[in-house]
């Protein structure tokens, strides 16, 4: 269990960043995920889900931001961008974080448990951009470093990062035979949307977008007569 002080510390930080936050909001400092980078991202895919699904629901970033920083990063082909990988605050002062993280015998935390992974990406007239896509936003690069004080781990170039595996991995996909997968993974993350996801009217248009796209109920007529042929039935029907 937390300490008192703990939680006392993570109460302080967490007005401090809702607060800084809203101020971000009302001075443009923090954006939300615009339709130009939504376009660019309808056109990467991963496991036959395109990116722009992936990256606007809430469930399937939440706890997976290495992968899906890297994901992100195929909209910046033509932009300058880093990954980093660092410490943040929003996990290094959590109470659940801090608890999983404590040694049971000695009471000391492991080391670099509050380790994240985000996206710096420098634009045209210079600035520069976080895009955490666990937060699902952009951040004005020095208000996000007053925010989450990040204790930098790695900084991996763009250069770097697009010779990684899992970056050609991305890069070689092939939608044609990875979008079957769909007949599975869009009835699931349709159902997980809620009233309180940031992204919900957007992630139904990119959804229904996709959709179009690969024919998506002539597929499902075809997966199912498939899984008929060899005896596999629907447990949910």
């Amino acid at each position: 269990m937390a300490t008192k002080l703990e939680e006392e510390r993570w109460k302080n930080f967490w007005d401090k960043y809702c607060e800084l936050f809203n101020e971000g909001v009302k001075n443009k400092k923090v954006r939300p995920y615009d339709d130009k980078l939504l376009e660019k991202l309808r056109e990467v895919y991963y496991g036959g889900i395109p990116a722009s699904i992936i990256l606007l629901t809430p469930k399937l970033c939440n706890g997976h931001c290495y992968d899906r920083a890297l994901l992100l990063t195929h909209a910046f082909k033509e932009d300058e961008f880093r990954l980093v990988d660092a410490n943040i605050n929003s996990i290094r002062l959590h109470p659940n974080y801090i608890e999983k993280a404590r040694d049971k015998d000695t009471g000391e935390l492991k080391k670099n448990y509050a380790t994240h992974c985000f996206v710096e990406k420098t634009e045209k007239d210079g600035s520069v951009w976080v895009y955490d896509t666990t937060a699902m936003v952009a951040f004005d690069k020095e208000l996000y470093y007053q925010m989450e004080e990040p204790e930098v781990l790695k900084i991996n170039s763009k250069q770097a990062t697009e010779t990684y595996f899992e970056y050609v991995e991305i890069e070689q996909a092939d939608l044609e035979r990875d979008k079957y997968a769909s007949a599975i993974m869009i009835p699931k993350i349709e159902t997980a949307i809620t009233d309180e996801d940031p992204y919900r009217e957007d992630l139904k248009r990119e959804i229904e977008i996709y959709k179009e796209k690969i024919g998506y109920d002539a597929l499902c007529r075809e997966v199912e007569e498939d899984m008929k042929r060899v005896g596999i039935t629907n447990d949910e029907d």
